[in-house]
């Protein structure tokens, strides 16, 4: 499989899947004039490693919000420097752990009718 038909089959980001390519965690990688494919095979049970930026796109929120998860403890992380690398299933287990609907209510504006 090519590092582009792994991204949108597992919906990782695609600078994650050449990143994990190169650093050997997707096992052996055959590379070729049309570029690197990656069997389907060391696919299994690949759990990605995202970045604060790819965990908050691949879950929704906020860069903020995921670095306050990071540092609380609610999302399982470890800190390389300055930056937070997490797993996918961790990701995985925040959204699971994510109620919708939590913050403060909106209120309801009152009509032009009902103020006259």
């Amino acid at each position: 499989m090519t590092p582009a038909e792994i991204s949108e089959k597992t919906r990782v980001p695609l600078a994650v899947v050449y990143r994990e390519a190169s650093c050997g965690r997707l096992g052996p990688v055959r590379r070729s004039a049309d570029g690197i494919t990656i069997s389907r095979r060391s696919l299994r049970g690949w759990d990605p490693e995202f970045t604060t930026p790819e965990a908050s796109d691949y879950l929704g929120l906020h860069e903020a919000n995921v670095r306050r998860y990071c540092k609380s403890g609610r999302l399982a992380a470890r800190q390389l420097g300055y930056r937070w690398i997490t797993s996918r299933s961790a990701c995985d287990v925040l959204t699971a752990s994510l109620t919708p609907g939590r913050g403060r209510p909106r209120m309801e504006r009152p009509s032009a009718a009902a103020v006259s």
